[in-house]
């Protein structure tokens, strides 16, 4: 089984029973085009059938996530899109594999606002609340100076000169 489900298969009650609490329904964009085997797994995963498995579409994927309160994403590059999209997005891996997406790997083994590269159910907990309760404005302001953590070299010629041809072709500049 991927470490994705790995996971999911920790976080995703912990989410469930986070939303029942706060009277929420959860509602899950599927990964898989198989929608009758995706229910079982996460009714058997949630002990509970008290939740929304939208069908797969991915055409209404990023407007589902923009009307969302907050999204929980397992290294999905819709979960970073939306955290691009400066949309309330918490994520979480907690394991290491080959596979991870670059950014997942900054994230790994370590914990922020809304972010948590290693099990801790404390810290899952707090990080669903802030997620929850979090102003979007103070959301942006306490997130968004950090979140270019991406390595730049200032000088770099050959993306300078790219960046200015691609704005002179649009005439921005």
């Amino acid at each position: 089984m991927s470490p994705i489900y790995e996971t999911e298969k920790l976080l995703l009650p912990i989410v469930f029973d986070f939303c029942k609490k706060k009277n929420l329904k959860l509602t899950i964009l599927p990964g898989e085009e198989d929608e009758n085997n995706q229910k079982v797994y996460y009714r058997n995963l949630l002990k509970s059938r008290n939740f929304f498995l939208y069908k797969r579409d991915l055409k209404k994927s990023y407007k589902r996530v923009d009307n969302s309160l907050c999204s929980i994403s397992i290294d999905s590059s819709l979960g970073y899109e939306a955290l691009s999209r400066n949309n309330k997005v918490g994520l979480f891996n907690f394991f290491s594999f080959q596979d991870q997406s670059f950014t997942s790997k900054l994230f790994l083994k370590r914990a922020g606002n809304y972010f948590l590269g290693f099990y801790n159910k404390s810290k899952i907990i707090s990080i669903l609340e802030y997620l929850y309760s979090a102003d979007i404005n103070v959301w942006k302001s306490q997130n968004f100076c950090n979140l270019n953590n991406i390595p730049i070299v200032k000088n770099n010629f050959k993306l300078n000169e790219t960046l200015k041809t691609i704005l002179r072709k649009q005439k921005i500049i």
